[in-house]
């Protein structure tokens, strides 16, 4: 393959059920340019790394790079020095991309010499609903103070793996990845990319975006491990994105730092009630004192079913809406 324009980064690990859907979908984009499809394995113990080495002998855009299990960060990481392309887009081993994924992002690039990262419209779907969740109009945010940190909180949704694209060279500025974050991965690069140097979201919905009961922040049942993975990688991110707004917007961190981190704060006050150890000052200042107080009669265990039963009479009484409007 002669000059690469864009290098898709996928990472992987024990996605059999999903690789050949989401390597299809990057196989089938309508990209006039030349492109790759860099496969990292972070050390799958299922059948999908046959599944990937059948497709790479099948089609020479594939290369399939195996490593020991590190984490998702750690395979982000590698895709990235294994990367020839000039943009990276970047593709989690049980999405998918629209066939028009990689034009309309090589379009924006190439009309916007200056934007130097871009997050893509999303279809959200499970077994048993789906959300379109979008701009309504191309949206640039640079996080340098509270107002456009409250900005940049409204759009991030589209700015996760598997809707975040960058240019190769910005990408090597951002990076390593810190690889003690296992996942949650991508919130180290939009952070930084927003407060480093500014993110475009765009209204096209480029990318299917799976919810099933195998995401590692997906809680269908009360096992403590899992819960304790999830809190204490929660604090991680929390740390960095501080570190992160102290480096990069200093005399403004005390107004930004809270409402960059509202979610996660949120979720380690929800988990630590889950684990014992969030007390009832941080119930009450993150969620609802009622929370902490609900634990303590219940127990853990039926707690998290109370709360998965609840969220599922609330889908039922009020479905989420086809499409959400991120403003």
């Amino acid at each position: 393959m002669s000059t690469v324009d864009i290098s898709i980064l996928v990472n992987t690990y024990n996605q059999e059920r999903f690789i050949e859907e989401c390597l299809a979908s990057a196989l089938a984009q309508d990209f006039d340019g030349n492109y790759e499809v860099v496969v990292v394995d972070d050390g799958t113990t299922d059948t999908a790394p046959t599944l990937i080495q059948q497709l790479a002998a099948q089609d020479e855009h594939i290369r399939y790079v195996r490593k020991e299990n590190g984490g998702q960060a750690s395979a982000i990481n590698r895709g990235i020095e294994e990367a020839k392309g000039e943009v990276l887009c970047f593709l989690d081993g049980d999405d998918r991309y629209r066939p028009e994924k990689l034009r309309t992002i090589w379009q924006y690039f190439r009309a916007r010499p200056k934007v130097e990262v871009i997050g893509n419209g999303i279809h959200q779907f499970s077994t048993k609903e789906a959300t379109d969740i979008c701009v309504s109009e191309p949206t640039y945010v640079h996080t340098i103070d509270a107002s456009s940190a409250k900005a940049f909180t409204r759009i991030r949704p589209l700015f996760g793996t598997s809707r975040i694209s960058m240019r190769a060279e910005t990408a090597r500025r951002l990076f390593p990845i810190p690889e003690e974050l296992r996942f949650e991965a991508d919130e180290f690069l939009f952070t930084q990319a927003a407060l480093r140097t500014g993110v475009l979201a765009i209204p096209e919905i480029l990318t299917d975006y799976r919810l099933h009961d195998n995401n590692l922040y997906m809680l269908s049942g009360f096992k403590e491990e899992k819960i304790r993975f999830k809190y204490d990688i929660l604090g991680k991110v929390a740390q960095i994105n501080t570190r992160l707004i102290e480096e990069f917007q200093s005399t403004e961190a005390a107004e930004i730092e809270p409402i960059i981190n509202e979610m996660n704060y949120k979720g380690l006050a929800n988990l630590g009630i889950l684990l014992g150890v969030t007390d009832q000052v941080e119930a009450q200042r993150f969620l609802f004192g009622k929370r902490y107080w609900l634990r303590k009669l219940l127990g853990p265990s039926l707690m998290l079913s109370l709360q998965n039963w609840y969220a599922s009479i609330r889908r039922m009484i009020s479905p989420p809406a086809k499409t959400i409007w991120l403003k």
